[in-house]
């Protein structure tokens, strides 16, 4: 079996030029339009200026430069050196042999998202994904989950605003060559949020991870290890993982990035459905991701 890795924006909408040699990274984002290509290279640049003050445990690129070339905004930042992604980590050998850069980074835009804190208000963010999709995928939904999920975007009350990472996939974190080192990359969605989303992006798509590549039985254990930075909140922990859940239809879905959306959807549906009743009935990660696992994690293996 091929490893599926999860699709990432850093590459996949930007031209993106490394040199280990002169310790730079070249980014140039190419796609959008001039506003939003804008937007997005001055949300990295202000995240690589401002997180670096938590960063103690897990490193970040810094800003060397930013321009406009041909219209086309470009930041250089620089390289951090790093064996491999978390992804690669998790796909080519057990997830506990990268548990501990897993807990340093969720540990780090933990305390990004904590010390940045700084008001409440229904997450708008979270409310638009969670109409947006659900409309765009209806048909991909099983019975019942589109009233569902229109119903949580109506009734999200007021929760911790953050600044949030926006994208905090396997993909965008970086291994070092000591046990436990890592680096955060990829800040262009860096931006408002409730203050759980980070981390909810993170148990979702490495579960999804998991699962495309037949490891789900290893989700347990990731679940453990992020149980601690799910925030004050689990209800709105799990609206954010359903929101996150939808968004993940588009590539698997509109692109077949995680394999065959015959077997995925279905875990897509399943992962959307224990959301939504985690929202009315809290549990904790460990257990909720145990459930999953109990149900998906035979079919995953055996097709």
């Amino acid at each position: 079996m091929n490893p599926v890795l999860a699709p990432s924006t850093h590459h996949a909408y930007n031209d993106v030029e490394i040199d280990p040699a002169r310790g730079i990274v070249r980014k140039r984002y190419a796609q959008g339009s001039p506003v939003e290509r804008r937007r997005r290279m001055l949300a990295e640049r202000t995240a690589l200026e401002e997180v670096p003050m938590y960063s103690s445990i897990c490193a970040v690129p810094h800003v060397l430069d930013s321009r406009i070339e041909n219209d086309n905004p470009v930041l250089v930042s620089s390289y951090v050196p790093h064996t491999e992604t978390l992804a690669e980590a998790l796909t080519e050998r057990p997830a506990g042999t990268s548990s501990s850069a897993l807990v340093n980074s969720a540990r780090f835009i933990h305390a990004v998202n904590k010390r940045t804190n700084s008001r409440y208000a229904v997450p708008a963010d979270l409310q638009q994904k969670l109409r947006d999709y659900s409309s765009k995928f209806e048909g991909s939904l099983e019975e019942g989950l589109y009233g569902r999920v229109q119903a949580l975007a109506d009734g999200l009350s007021r929760t911790p605003i953050a600044k949030t990472h926006g994208d905090l996939k396997p993909l965008n974190i970086l291994l070092g060559d000591k046990d436990g080192s890592a680096a955060v990359i990829d800040w262009e969605h860096y931006n408002d949020r409730s203050e759980s989303y980070d981390i909810a992006t993170l148990y979702g798509n490495t579960s999804l991870l998991l699962h495309a590549n037949g490891k789900l039985h290893e989700a347990v254990g990731i679940a453990s290890a992020l149980e601690p930075y799910m925030g004050a909140s689990a209800e709105m922990f799990y609206a954010n993982l359903a929101g996150r859940t939808l968004v993940e239809f588009s590539p698997a879905v509109g692109r077949g990035e995680y394999g065959d959306p015959a077997r995925v959807v279905p875990y897509l549906n399943g992962m959307l459905h224990a959301s939504l009743d985690a929202v009315e009935r809290p549990v904790p990660l460990s257990r909720f991701s145990a459930t999953l696992v109990d149900r998906y994690a035979g079919l995953a293996e055996r097709r």
